[in-house]
């Protein structure tokens, strides 16, 4: 064997097998220290800034428990596989206490390349800073697990062409764009968006967002803004008043009152009627709106799968829209598999290749624009949509002049819907709208009936949704062969992984499917144009072989969640030998990956069962399950023993006409939950009550949650004293 010169040995020693791992402190931490020093957890700096003033590509900056008043701009770039790292000491276990990490005011990573942002809670206490993290011009980046609330700007910004390969995973951001001064938003400044996802190539996945008023909203039209092949899956967007801010904190602008309750639609011309439009009332009075996904600029190759958006009661709100698509151009746009709970209708304007399958709308009512509102502005040209397999459950639309269903507003607009199942609901077509299509081009196949659902909207075996669906597409020729290369009659319903986004494990996947009865291939590649789908194995195949997602049944159920006989309830546990760590779940198709942290950093992922992660040290091991179906607990943690149980904790009122009380909530066992009220003029509170046990007056704390459970509010009329002479 060739022996290496000493020269070469010593320089090879010399050389970290890592990146500099730095400590920062605001208790005893101190700038003049210099990089050895900070190296020592005993003598760290002070700031985080001093941190990035020192990183170079594969350092780590350990960020101790305490209050940072700045917002940290990063000059430097990391690089593939030496990411440079900004972690929360104190947020080693990203689900069980998102305010629990290090407090300051965001990250400043514009230009910035392979950054990791892990477990910081960001927040602002004046309108100083415009945004939580900001990542222009950025690409690479990692931003996980972290808790952004009362920002004056978007908690993460992803705002420019050329701001590409970013992921945003498991962060919960509450109310974006409000800044708020002793916890109190701040009048005037709540009126933006959580997320500004603008870019190629970015995911953002398994977030929880609530109390903003849009949650993925990018509304810089024309120019030469776009956002391609973005996937934006398995969030859970959550409940939203306005009593959660202070008067005229969180709107759309400004309305013009006719008198008669009505104003403008600003979108449609058409009169809908504002909350703050009552009775005979003229003149201008502020209303508000909310937007799931909001797109005024060019969106190609947009994935919006499997989100679970729960507006809660939402009752005093004006429009609440699941997405408005608008700009014209937009091409190949995929939703399915989401579950839209309490909203009122969305728009999409223009464009080719809209997929709409396999969605759960539940409770849609109300005075809003209907369900889908299919080419929005007058005279914009669809062409080739299509809408099958999607569930109505309870949804009706007041007057009667809104159609609630899925309709044109131009007749020439190309649009098929079919095989959808409606239940409760109120139908209208007037002479100005178009009826879409059935797929067979005559005769539709429509369920009217009640759906049965169970937990969280899945169906029953006895369900009229189950197997009342339509294969997605069908294969266009046979293969008698064994080949890589599949014609079919509709690509669009699908990704590829030439245009997916590199997730967790740093790779690309592209959607996993079953052509007739052969086993699962992944889509290494798609040409739209020509219904050409390359996959991951030779197979051969019949003419007309149906061709669905792997996580359809065979027989297409109509709605988000395909028949499941043993439902889509996921626990899982993990156990550690010889330094790897083997997550066991108890359903292995209800999972999309596993990821292990220690002492907070992610360690590894895994996409396979059984899933394991190597390389773990003696630090705190924290397992996290990522589902795989829309859900409002979208991550589950594994723990050493079994994963934590989440039950509901359902609110209401004794008597309605006195006030309200916050939304209902799903809350991990062992954890205690917060309920407010509101209370109307002419009554007071008068008693907590419930199941839950706890105690308070103006906030009422639960007990630790064991079991499902509610939490009352009662309130009183206040008698007014009365004087005899």
């Amino acid at each position: 064997m060739k022996k290496l010169p000493l020269i070469i040995l010593l320089l090879l020693f010399a050389l970290p097998a890592w990146g500099a791992t730095y400590y920062v402190n605001a208790t005893g931490g101190d700038d003049s220290r210099n990089t050895t020093q900070a190296q020592v957890i005993s003598t760290p700096w002070l700031t985080i800034q001093k941190c990035a003033d020192n990183t170079v590509a594969g350092d780590t900056c350990v960020v101790a428990a305490g209050t940072y008043d700045e917002q940290v701009t990063e000059s430097t770039d990391g690089t593939a596989g030496k990411y440079i790292t900004y972690v929360s000491s104190t947020h080693s276990n990203p689900l069980a206490n998102p305010a629990g990490g290090a407090i300051c005011r965001g990250f400043n990573l514009n230009h910035r390349d392979y950054i990791k942002i892990i477990g910081f809670q960001i927040t602002h206490v004046n309108t100083t800073y415009s945004f939580g993290i900001d990542i222009q011009l950025g690409q690479h980046n990692q931003i996980l697990h972290n808790y952004i609330h009362h920002t004056y700007g978007p908690g993460i910004d992803v705002s420019n062409t050329g701001t590409d390969y970013n992921i945003i995973r498991g962060n919960t951001v509450d109310f974006a764009n409000c800044p708020a001064v002793d916890g109190t938003p701040v009048a005037g400044y709540c009126k933006g968006s959580a997320f500004s996802p603008v870019g190629d190539y970015n995911l953002f996945e398994y977030n929880t967002i609530k109390r903003v008023n849009d949650y993925f909203a990018f509304s810089l039209g024309g120019g030469s803004y776009k956002s391609e092949n973005t996937i934006i899956r398995n969030n859970f967007m959550g409940y939203n008043n306005n009593s959660d801010f202070p008067d005229n904190t969180h709107a759309e602008g400004n309305k013009e009152c006719t008198g008669n309750g009505t104003a403008t639609d600003p979108h449609t011309s058409e009169q809908y009627t504002p909350s703050c439009c009552t009775g005979s009332k003229t003149g201008t009075c502020t209303a508000r709106h909310i937007d799931g996904v909001q797109f005024n600029t060019n969106a190609t190759n947009l994935l919006f799968e499997k989100n679970y958006h729960d507006i809660g009661d939402g009752s005093d709100i004006t429009q609440k829209h699941a997405f408005l698509i608008r700009a014209d151009g937009n091409s190949g746009v995929k939703m399915r598999d989401n579950v839209w709970k309490n909203l009122t209708g969305a728009y999409y304007s223009s464009g080719t290749g809209f997929r709409y399958y396999n969605n759960t709308i539940i409770n849609s009512n109300g005075s809003g624009v209907g369900w889908i509102m299919y080419g929005e502005l007058a005279n914009t040209r669809n062409v080739d949509g299509k809408a099958l397999n999607n569930l109505y459950y309870n949804t009706s639309f007041l007057p009667s002049s809104r159609p609630w269903f899925i309709y044109n507003r131009d007749p020439a607009n190309e649009l098929i819907a079919d095989y959808e199942l409606w239940y409760n609901y109120a139908t209208y077509y007037l002479d100005m709208y178009q009826a879409p299509t059935p797929l067979d081009g005559e005769t539709s196949h429509t369920v009217n009936s009640n759906p049965l659902l169970e937990v969280r909207y899945s169906l029953p075996s006895n369900s009229p949704a189950k197997g009342a669906g339509v294969t997605i597409t069908l294969a266009n020729g046979a293969a008698a062969e064994a080949t890589t290369t599949l014609v079919v009659d509709d690509a669009f319903p699908f990704v590829g992984q030439d245009w997916a986004v590199p997730e967790a494990s740093g790779s690309a996947y592209g959607d996993t499917i079953i052509i007739g009865t052969n086993d699962p291939v992944t889509i290494t590649a798609i040409n739209y144009s020509t219904n050409t789908i390359t996959i991951s194995a030779a197979q051969t195949w019949l003419d007309n072989a149906a061709i669905r997602l792997a996580n359809h049944n065979a027989t297409m159920d109509i709605g988000a969640y395909p028949y499941k006989a043993d439902g889509f309830a996921l626990t899982g546990t993990w156990a550690l030998a010889d330094g790897t760590v083997t997550v066991t779940p108890s359903d292995a198709s209800l999972v999309r990956f596993v990821e292990v942290f220690e002492d907070g950093i992610p360690k590894g992922v895994d996409y396979t069962s059984p899933y394991t992660v190597s390389g773990i040290g003696a630090g705190t091991v924290t397992a996290i399950m990522y589902g795989l179906y829309a859900s409002p607990t979208p991550m589950i943690r594994a723990t050493n023993g079994g994963a934590p149980v989440a039950y509901n904790i359902t609110s209401s009122v004794v008597n309605s006409a006195g006030g309200t009380i916050s939304n209902s909530q799903y809350i991990e066992s062992g954890n205690t939950a917060q309920f407010t009220y509101t209370v109307y003029n002419g009554w007071k509170f008068k008693a907590w009550a419930g199941t839950c046990g706890g105690s308070g007056t103006t906030t009422y704390t639960t007990n630790a949650i064991t079991a499902d459970c509610t939490v009352t509010v009662e309130f009183e009329a206040i008698k007014l004293n009365t004087f005899c002479r």
